[in-house]
């Protein structure tokens, strides 16, 4: 097996004869960049670390939980036609839109043809009156089902 340097040169003499053979002056710095990425990429994959690349900090490979602002405080009454369909009597807004898609994906209620509308089942038309509805207009209709809680 040929050592990093000579397979890195290698691949310079490589990039510089195909740059040559369409008639591209390519700087050889450029060849030197592409070397070194692959030579960095080569070393990720083998579990070696990259030497030019710094140790994450510990707040960096944490993962850091999003703050939770509006309406995802807010907890809301949820009316009587819409509680069976989100199972809940109360929630969030963004709950009950996560919940509304998941009982949408649940029962597969969009349209294999269409994905941008939603046929409704006889639950969800109970609640929204709608026989079908495009994906864009589910807020619009979830949002009378809403109550703000005393």
């Amino acid at each position: 097996m040929q050592s990093s340097s000579s397979l890195s040169s290698l691949a310079g003499e490589l990039l510089r004869k195909a740059a040559s053979s369409i008639r591209l002056d390519l700087p050889s710095a450029s060849c030197r960049r592409f070397s070194a990425k692959v030579k960095g990429k080569k070393a990720e994959a083998e579990g070696q670390l990259n030497p030019n690349s710094k140790p994450k900090s510990k707040s960096e490979s944490e993962k850091v939980k999003p703050r939770l602002s509006g309406s995802a405080l807010i907890t809301y009454r949820v009316s009587a036609s819409l509680a069976p369909v989100l199972q809940t009597s109360e929630t969030t807004r963004p709950d009950a839109l996560k919940r509304i898609w998941a009982y949408i994906k649940a029962h597969k209620l969009q349209s294999d043809t269409e994905k941008t509308r939603i046929m409704c089942d006889p639950a969800l038309k109970k609640a929204f009156g709608q026989d079908d509805l495009k994906v864009n207009e589910v807020l619009k209709y979830l949002n009378p089902h809403l109550s703000r809680k005393v």
